[in-house]
């Protein structure tokens, strides 16, 4: 077995019951409410901007709490390595009103995405 076959078992034994579907959704939930908050700072609506990381940080937790720790094993603690280091990059954003830390979320998240989505389309 290839390693990429062999990390894409693992992924798969990794997620809910749901699927690689619901990650694939949830990742453009979180990229959309990112720029969202973006957009919200070029326009002065905190609001907006509160509303948007508040969203992002919310699928990220989800993201994290979905991840079986045991059979995920190193992919799983990688994931959820990242997802906490956006969801402490996004706290930056409302503290300092700041676009820079949300878009290193998007420079980590976008690449992510594509991936799931990939196997997503594989698996479909």
């Amino acid at each position: 077995m290839m390693k990429t076959e062999s990390a894409e078992i693992t992924l798969r034994n990794a997620l809910p019951a749901t699927g690689t579907r619901l990650v694939v959704l949830m990742y453009d939930g979180c990229i959309g409410a990112v720029n969202k908050a973006i957009d919200a700072i070029g326009r002065g609506d905190l609001e907006s901007r509160c509303h948007g990381v508040l969203m992002a940080t919310d699928i990220l937790a989800q993201l994290c709490d979905s991840l079986d720790m045991e059979k995920g094993g190193q992919i799983a603690e990688n994931l959820d390595k990242l997802y906490r280091f956006m969801i402490s990059r996004l706290q930056r954003v409302n503290l300092l009103n700041d676009p820079v830390p949300a878009r290193d979320v998007l420079r980590i998240i976008e690449p992510l995405y594509d991936s799931w989505r990939q196997l997503d389309e594989k698996l479909s």
